[in-house]
């Protein structure tokens, strides 16, 4: 009997909403100088209305030294419950190792959850000989970490091997309707996959690339109005709209289905027809 409950469990699911996540790039300075450039305590007072991934860039800090500006920001994100990881440029495979290390270790003064690998290489001849070995020696040394890999438009299926989520498309609202995602990403959970949009100027624009983005099975998104050359340096006025639309909220409604296909899963399994009466003995 329990094999049946478990394939309606199973079932009722896959009937339920994709929830998604943001995963949005903080890259603004926590300054206590200039309280109007901070949007680190916005995005921390967000995180009541759901799940954040922040993209903390510190490329520019100490790797040996703390900030206390941005510790402060940071430790005050995890608490509130948020997930921070940190920024490193891989230059699209040229960057050297003993830089790499460096630049991942600088993240170890501040706690973060993980690692940010932007300007990741698509091509064969670099997965084996830099990213698979990088993404390994990262977890051998923070087995807890997330990884993310961002090669910001389409790449092989075997850089899953190099990350354990890949950026597909980081483009503006303009591309992102007509972007097509590969057909291997289908073949995976939305977990392994970030959708970036900037340039979004309305609410009503970012919720349709936001049911876009659940459409192309991407787990993680984030949708901004702000605009290059650095789309990622402030926080969209409509950012907790966006956080209920990511993570829509359960309804009787949206249970109805899951209800229905349990009891009609478990119904078979007893040996019994739906509507139909027992036979006495």
């Amino acid at each position: 009997m329990s094999k049946f409950i478990a394939a309606a469990v199973l079932c009722a699911t896959s009937l339920g909403a994709q929830a998604t996540e943001l995963l949005v790039p903080a890259y603004f300075y926590p300054s206590s100088v200039d309280p109007a450039a901070n949007f680190w305590p916005e995005l921390t007072a967000a995180l009541a209305s759901g799940p954040i991934t922040a993209i903390a860039n510190l490329s520019a800090e100490s790797t040996t030294v703390v900030n206390p500006e941005y510790a402060a920001a940071i430790d005050a994100f995890r608490a509130a419950g948020g997930r921070v990881i940190g920024y490193v440029d891989t230059g699209y495979g040229a960057i050297g190792r003993a830089t790499l290390e460096a630049d991942i270790a600088r993240y170890d003064l501040y706690g973060v959850n993980g690692i940010f690998l932007d300007d990741m290489a698509t091509g064969s001849d670099l997965l084996d000989s830099y990213y698979k070995p990088l993404y390994q020696s990262i977890k051998a040394d923070h087995p807890g970490y997330l990884v993310i890999g961002n090669p910001g438009t389409g790449t092989l299926e075997g850089y899953l091997q190099a990350a354990d989520v890949l950026v597909t498309k980081e483009t503006s609202s303009a591309n992102y309707a007509s972007a097509t995602p590969q057909s291997w990403q289908a073949l995976h959970d939305a977990s392994h996959f970030a959708n970036l949009i900037y340039g979004t100027a309305t609410a009503a624009s970012m919720l349709d690339q936001i049911a876009l983005a659940r459409a192309r099975n991407a787990g993680y998104v984030y949708v901004t109005n702000d605009v290059l050359p650095n789309p990622w340096d402030t926080l969209p006025p409509y950012l907790l709209q966006e956080l209920a639309a990511a993570v829509p909220e359960p309804s009787v409604r949206g249970y109805l289905p899951l209800a229905l296909a349990f009891v009609a899963v478990v119904t078979i399994a007893r040996g019994r027809r739906p509507g139909a009466r027992r036979r006495m003995p």
